[in-house]
């Protein structure tokens, strides 16, 4: 079976808004019929997946679902890639919600302008203020560096042309943060990921999710620097690599996060405690590190 776009939703602990989500992709007969809306629960231990199943069952030549023990994002990910019957493959968080009138519309400039890769702006939606705003990231292209130094690209907004995935491990399913920047970093050794500024998804954020929290966007960022480094070509993008190592070093030494635990044998403890102090000691360790 082919489809012009596959949505990739990871269902765990959600039975507050997986009806939300999963509604907010009910469209059309005509577009719908372009949709293939694969549904992964990740070993839920809630009623999440049994409220997903009835949508498979209402509608079955759309929504599919897919049972799996617990593994985190990134196995969700690459399950959802590996699966995918749709030419163009999307993910959207199972608390998120679609916001585009027409299926094809990211897809079509896609394919107008040449790009393997896109991501667009979004709109936030507090879930404990109900507050509303506009992330207008959409208007930045990244190529390899701009990944590295600085990613806003949000997961539910990325849409990718199957052809371009050489592997269905796109994620690591050994990190539990910043899994989703790292395969972005793979990507962008091959292709620019290019920005569309138009909002077209709603990103729903808690005191959990990972940029509002301080001790999981550490670990994030540990383990975005230990994918970068373990790269042939990190010595070529010292100076993006080195904020991250500097915002990593201040924010676990503040929080008491383990520093062996995200980055490991990449930052020695005694190069952190003197940099808390001395920051340019960062950069010089990260120049002997990838000579």
């Amino acid at each position: 079976m082919t489809k012009l776009l596959t949505i990739v939703i990871p269902v765990y602990k959600v039975e507050e808004y997986i009806n939300k989500c999963l509604d907010s992709l009910i469209l059309t007969p005509e577009l719908m019929d372009k949709m293939d809306v694969l549904i992964i629960n990740d070993g839920t231990p809630d009623n999440s997946a049994e409220l997903s199943r009835e949508y498979v069952k209402k509608y079955p030549t759309v929504f599919r679902q897919i049972d799996k023990e617990n593994g985190g994002h990134g196995s969700v990910w690459n399950m959802g890639v590996k699966e995918a019957y749709g030419k163009y493959t999307r993910f959207l968080d199972s608390d998120d919600l679609w916001i585009e009138s027409k299926v094809e519309t990211q897809i079509k400039m896609m394919i107008e302008n040449g790009w393997q890769i896109s991501h667009t702006s979004y709109m936030t939606k507090d879930i404990d203020t109900g507050e509303v705003n506009e992330r207008l990231v959409g208007k930045a292209n990244y190529d390899l560096a701009k990944v590295i130094q600085c990613c806003q690209i949000a997961t539910p907004t990325v849409r990718i042309k199957k052809s371009v995935l050489q592997s269905s491990n796109l994620f690591r399913s050994d990190f539990r943060a910043g899994e989703d920047c790292c395969a972005w970093i793979d990507l962008a050794e091959r292709f620019v990921i290019y920005g569309i500024e138009k909002p077209m998804t709603i990103v729903r954020v808690t005191t959990t999710t990972t940029a509002r929290n301080p001790k999981a966007l550490t670990v994030g960022i540990g383990n975005i620097i230990q994918h970068a480094l373990q790269k042939k070509y990190s010595g070529f993008y010292i100076k993006e690599i080195t904020p991250l190592l500097n915002a990593y070093v201040h924010g676990a030494h503040s929080l008491n996060v383990r520093l062996d635990e995200p980055v490991r044998a990449e930052v020695a403890s005694e190069m952190v405690q003197e940099s808390v102090q001395k920051p340019r000691g960062i950069r010089a360790w990260l120049k002997r590190k990838v000579k």
